[in-house]
């Protein structure tokens, strides 16, 4: 996703990353997902998603990319991986 290799993730790329992750779902998959998610922040089971569980929605957004960005800046030779290496050289950042 950061394509190059700033450690940072502009809008455009992360959008272009996105687009390309759900064009490669198929329809099922994609709707199966957001039945998923909603399911899980419909916490009083309403069939609806009120403005409490929304907020909950975009943390728990926040704390996933929060969490790949974070993989992705310690996974330096880009292998999918972090090893104790790169975790030991990365750790005093966090």
């Amino acid at each position: 996703m950061d394509l190059d290799n700033s450690e940072k993730i502009s809008k455009f790329q992360f959008s272009n990353w996105f687009t390309r992750k759900i064009k490669s779902m198929s329809s099922s998959k994609i709707d199966s997902a957001m039945r998923k998610l909603f399911t899980k922040f419909d916490t009083d089971k309403s069939n609806f998603i009120d403005r409490k569980e929304f907020k909950c929605v975009f943390t728990w957004l926040q704390y996933y990319f929060d969490a790949y960005y974070q993989f992705q800046y310690m996974d330096k030779d880009k292998s999918g991986t972090v090893s104790l290496k790169e975790f030991k050289a990365k750790a005093n950042d966090l």
